[in-house]
């Protein structure tokens, strides 16, 4: 479970089944059961994926196979195969 606060002060949580970093000299953590909620200025969004890999030099998270994203306002996304740059706050999807 990892919690905080954006650069606009909405808070979010992150939380997963399983995070196994193998060694510390391969900088990726394998992540089961991903689940994210972010509280955005007209309500909460959340983001589902069964599995992904956080390449911690890089700052991005690859998900393989779906991803659910729900928005405040019911809107839904389904798509699969997810990169999630952090430094660059974009994400694109090959599915």
């Amino acid at each position: 479970r990892y919690t905080g606060t954006d650069d606009k002060g909405q808070p979010f949580e992150l939380r997963a089944d399983r995070a196994v970093q193998r060694t510390s000299d391969v900088p990726v953590v394998d992540i089961a059961g991903v689940r994210a909620r972010l509280d955005l200025a007209r309500g909460p969004a959340t983001i589902q994926a069964l599995r992904g890999r956080y390449d911690l030099d890089k700052q991005q998270v690859a998900v393989n196979g779906p991803v659910r994203v729900s928005g405040p306002e019911g809107e839904q996304l389904l798509t699969r195969d997810v990169l999630v740059d952090m430094r660059s706050r974009q994400v694109r999807s090959t599915g």
